[in-house]
């Protein structure tokens, strides 16, 4: 095994009800983390690779996951500041905006990252509000896992107004999360290769109950997303070794 296969990889979910199910399959075990913020971290051995695997936790204040953009930043640079991961894997549940996708569909994001609500009307950083971050896509891996491509965006509402909505479909955006451009940005930062999988939870539509729908569906979606992630692992390792 080379040397950048010695190094673990990262595994990062928002909220404790996604990653549940892969704590569970992979014999996680909790590290001691010295920080006064909330994130948990967890490390498990698969085919003899070190897997470290975060969840932003509990805020302290409203006592919910600290889901959305900020906390995945600062869990993002936890992790690849004192990890040094090979590779990271953010893996979480996503609102459904192409129509043709259903409940509990994974797909392996296989476009740049863009923002779809950081609207800024200034015309040297238009480019900089949609980040276009890179991900790593290995479609004949892809296609072994049965696994879709897909474009995603994501913002820091569950919901869709009116503008957010045109803008996904201006940027044709299959799927939209909370999460994964911000761990993106701070992925090509520390120039480690980064991977989206998410798992459909919801249709993507103005005047929708979104979190009913949400709720409703998360635990068949997570236990899709954990099953294909569990495979998906393996195959990169295999590879890798």
């Amino acid at each position: 095994m080379n040397e950048r296969a010695t190094q673990p990889i990262a595994i990062m979910f928002a909220m404790r009800a996604e990653a549940e199910p892969f704590l569970q399959q992979c014999a996680a075990q909790r590290l001691a983390v010295d920080s006064p913020l909330p994130i948990e971290l967890y490390q498990a051995t698969m085919a003899g690779l070190p897997l470290i695997i975060s969840v932003n936790g509990k805020d302290q204040r409203y006592a919910v996951d600290r889901i959305a953009t900020e906390a995945a930043a600062v869990s993002a640079y936890i992790v690849l500041q004192g990890y040094q991961p090979s590779l990271l894997i953010s893996a979480g549940t996503c609102g459904a905006v192409n129509p043709l996708l259903q409940v509990a569909d994974v797909l392996w994001v296989d476009q740049p990252i863009c923002y779809h609500d950081h609207r800024i009307p200034l015309a040297e950083f238009a480019d900089y509000g949609l980040g276009r971050y890179p991900v790593f896509f290995d479609a004949a891996i892809a296609e072994s896992l049965a696994l879709a491509g897909g474009c995603l965006s994501s913002g820091n509402s569950l919901d869709v107004c009116a503008a957010d909505l045109q803008q996904l479909q201006l940027l044709g955006s299959d799927i939209k999360e909370m999460e994964a451009a911000a761990i993106a940005r701070l992925c090509e930062d520390f120039s480690v290769p980064f991977i989206a999988l998410k798992a459909v939870t919801n249709p993507v539509k103005v005047d929708h109950d979104a979190g009913a729908v949400f709720e409703e569906n998360l635990a068949r979606s997570v236990q899709a997303l954990s099953g294909k992630l569990y495979a998906l692992l393996q195959e990169l390792i295999t590879r890798e070794n």
